[in-house]
């Protein structure tokens, strides 16, 4: 009895075995169906992502890219294909002056404090070629809100990037004496003004007749 029993035994491992792999099978080919499940799914969302990504400006896209991986000639060659180069020239400049505190290489170090500066000088010479041509233009060029840069300005993306020389043009100096004075004539003198302190205080009627004005651009038209 016992020599029959033995292979009987034997059979039921090895059917026991059996089982076990296919069930190790089937689950492996159960997983290997749910990472393909979320592999594509994950592909169309990239998918559906990128379509929604509009690049209107591509230059100026691919000069930021530029500037970050540190390819400052290539960021000049995109630099000329913007439409907004004052902007992007200031912007690129703050990028860079950024990009200074964040590398240990002193290599790169002067490399982007270089590329900083020659930004700065290419938005500095195309302001002065502008105001060279027409001074009230270049005025509301620099003044203009720019929905490819954060609704900013060129006057504020220069005051951000604390960019000094550009700050100092005529132009930027003109706009800033504007917004400081108001509607008030630059040809006021300091006892004219000493004048007019008095009569706010005393008169307040009395200012409009004793200070200059600017004149609008229907008084110039007459």
């Amino acid at each position: 009895m016992e020599a029959v029993r033995a292979p009987a035994s034997g059979s039921s491992g090895h059917s026991g075995k059996g089982a076990n792999s296919q069930q190790m099978g089937s689950k492996q080919h159960l997983r290997q169906q749910e990472l393909s499940g979320a592999a594509a799914k994950a592909t169309k969302e990239e998918e559906s992502k990128l379509k929604t990504i509009n690049l209107e400006r591509p230059a100026r896209e691919l000069l930021i890219w530029s500037l970050l991986v540190g390819k400052l000639q290539m960021a000049e060659l995109f630099w000329t294909m913007e439409k907004e180069p004052v902007a992007a020239a200031l912007l690129s400049s703050m990028i860079l002056k950024a990009m200074v505190g964040r590398t240990d290489d002193f290599t790169d170090k002067e490399d982007f404090q270089r590329g900083g500066a020659q930004f700065e000088d290419h938005a500095w010479g195309v302001l002065d070629q502008c105001y060279r041509e027409d001074e009230r233009r270049a005025l509301l060029l620099i003044n203009r809100e720019l929905k490819f840069y954060g609704d900013s300005s060129c006057i504020y993306l220069a005051a951000e990037g604390e960019s000094i020389k550009f700050m100092a043009h005529p132009c930027c100096q003109d706009f800033l004496t504007s917004t400081w004075m108001g509607r008030l004539s630059a040809k006021n003198s300091m006892t004219r003004f000493s004048i007019g302190i008095l009569c706010g205080i005393v008169c307040p009627w009395l200012v409009p007749s004793v200070m200059l004005y600017k004149l609008t651009d229907r008084e110039i038209e007459r």
